[in-house]
């Protein structure tokens, strides 16, 4: 049997809420770095935009748009049309809740975008909070895209018999380009196949859906370099569309990332715009996860897709979209889609007790995919994917990640992505599992945190219709199991505020009239010196005597683990005073 790509192994943990630690069985994702590897952390930290001030004002005049663009009811129209005599065919390629999907419309807001933008890093595609790193995954593309991790490459050449099927793909292509003086647009692309008795309009139809909401062309370009893929689909072959769609995403954060900080060195910003081609994914992801800062969602029913939830709905006014996400620590939702069970490939694998299991089905390997680092293909460019970084986000532990780099060419980077993970065993957590910070990793991270952040100037913002209170829920058992599964219950449950704290907090609040707001330095100094004039509670909770030795050890680490919370604490009450 392969090696499995979870490691098992006793730990001293520091639960997400951040109270006591304690040592137990522990899951990493690998790789995992080691004690003889540590010096390669001590490289300079990754790059990730900290602003110093808010530029939210001036990124206003900033236009964000998309080449995705919203579905047409043209578009919608079509897409009834077909499903009846089409659905079991795109239910075999694995398109059938995507197709759906696309005549859903996820209203804009760019200024969450942005905000979200500025925390990401290039260096590992992650999002570095001061609460934590987290990013979009592939996960998240199956749920919310409703793409597929498995199949084949897009780039798969046709077979000889289907040369033909391009061939007049590509003369009907030149025909409508030549009836509207060389513009293929969407509503030329429609008028011209549907429901004209062609016997390509199924072809026809998939190359619009590839070129309009999946590979995402030029605006009005349907593009004859997809038609090869439509054909593909059209007999009911499974492409690997998520990878390709979270370089995507990738690329663009990157891209978008370094817009800003160059768009902020500017005098002028009248016409600067910035085309995202799948921003209404990383939408979703922020909704799904950042409960405090999402609309109302829809209710939707078994078997929809997870996207419906966000058909139409009303978006939230975030004056600071940056800073709300960077004091969201305790209200982030690490794993959504473990309560509202879909139809996806990956729902049957969540379970309410843990699961040793050896990849040997489409559904377990679709799950191993999205836990093991590889290099995504995009349209003409890799972009790796490192979510050992993010183990967290599948219920896993999280610990020091290893450093991985990927080169070569895309082809090579296509052969790591598919290498055989068939007979691999493979860990399956708890669905309502609390899973922790390895107490190394605590370390690391404030030290990582404390190098890249700049200080901020207290910033004034609100969220319009959003609680500003913390309802806390406690675990019934060790594992972190609890009685009812409900989707609105606080994730940061077992993080109830210490008595000063909250008098200190509801001090400050209310003398925000006659006094200046505490800077940031401040309250965390205070909080410090909070850590260690409170002897009433315990530091460490030690299960295991053969750790006696290690006292001194455990006290250091405690401490460490102690500030950490406190530091949540910390953003648990910005989060509270700028929602008022």
């Amino acid at each position: 049997m392969a090696d499995a790509l979870v490691e098992e192994r006793q730990e001293l943990m520091v639960p997400r809420n951040g109270s006591n630690p304690v040592y137990r069985k522990a899951h990493f994702l690998k790789p995992i770095i080691s004690q003889h590897d540590l010096h390669l952390l001590q490289s300079p930290p990754p790059n990730s935009l900290f602003s110093s001030k808010p530029c939210f004002e001036k990124l206003g005049k900033y236009s964000l748009q998309s080449y995705k663009g919203l579905p047409s009811q043209k578009w919608k129209s079509w897409v009834q049309s077909l499903k009846p005599r089409y659905q079991e065919t795109w239910k075999k390629a694995g398109i059938y809740d995507a197709i759906l999907a696309s005549t859903y419309t996820v209203p804009k807001d760019k200024m969450l975008i942005f905000g979200l933008a500025e925390w990401w890093c290039a260096d590992t595609n992650t999002f570095m909070f001061p609460w934590g790193e987290v990013t979009i995954t592939l996960e998240d593309v199956v749920y919310l895209g409703c793409f597929s991790v498995l199949g084949a490459s897009y780039s798969t050449p046709l077979d000889h018999e289907f040369i033909d099927i391009f061939k007049s793909l590509k003369n009907d292509h030149k025909n409508v380009r030549l009836r509207h003086r060389g513009n293929v647009s969407a509503s030329s692309w429609i008028e011209y196949f549907m429901c004209t008795g062609s016997s390509l309009e199924h072809e026809a139809f998939l190359a619009l859906w590839l070129s309009r909401f999946v590979l995402v062309r030029p605006q009005n370009y349907i593009g004859i370099k997809d038609f090869h893929v439509a054909i593909h689909l059209s007999r009911g072959m499974r492409i690997a569309f998520a990878p390709v769609v979270l370089a995507c995403i990738y690329r663009d954060m990157r891209l978008l990332k370094n817009s800003i900080v160059e768009f902020m060195k500017l005098e002028s910003v009248a016409g600067l715009r910035f085309i995202s081609c799948h921003f209404d994914l990383v939408q979703m992801w922020v909704w799904e996860r950042f409960t405090e800062l999402r609309p109302v969602p829809n209710d939707i029913g078994m078997g929809e897709p997870r996207s419906l939830r966000w058909n139409g709905v009303t978006n939230l006014k975030v004056d600071d979209a940056r800073l709300a996400l960077g004091s969201a620590g305790l209200s982030f939702f690490w794993r959504p889609y473990v309560i509202i069970l879909g139809n996806s490939v990956l729902s049957n694998l969540y379970k309410d007790d843990e699961q040793w299991v050896v990849v040997d089905s489409d559904e377990v390997e679709s799950f191993a995919r999205c836990l093991r680092a590889a290099q995504l293909v995009g349209l003409g460019y890799t972009e790796q994917y490192l979510p050992h970084r993010v183990a967290m986000q599948f219920g896993l532990d999280q610990d020091l990640p290893h450093i991985v780099r990927f080169s070569g060419s895309p082809e090579t980077a296509w052969s790591t992505y598919i290498r055989p993970v068939r007979g691999v065993k493979l860990y399956i957590p708890p669905r309502l599992f609390d899973s922790g910070f390895s107490s190394r990793y605590v370390a690391w991270y404030k030290t990582l945190v404390s190098k890249t952040k700049c200080p901020s100037e207290p910033v004034e913002s609100s969220v319009q219709n959003m609680s500003s209170s913390f309802k806390c829920k406690k675990s019934k058992s060790s594992t972190g199991k609890q009685s009812e599964a409900k989707e609105y219950a606080d994730v940061s449950r077992n993080s109830k505020l210490p008595n000063k704290l909250v008098k200190m907090s509801g001090h400050s609040m209310s003398s925000n009239k006659s006094k200046e707001r505490k800077s940031s330095t401040e309250i965390q100094t205070e909080l410090e010196q909070d850590a260690v004039v409170s002897p009433e509670e315990n530091i460490v909770t030690v299960e295991d005597e053969r750790y006696d030795d290690n006292a001194m050890e455990l006290h250091h680490l405690g401490l460490d683990a102690r500030i950490w919370r406190l530091e949540r604490i910390s953003d648990t009450i910005k989060a509270a005073r700028f929602s008022g």
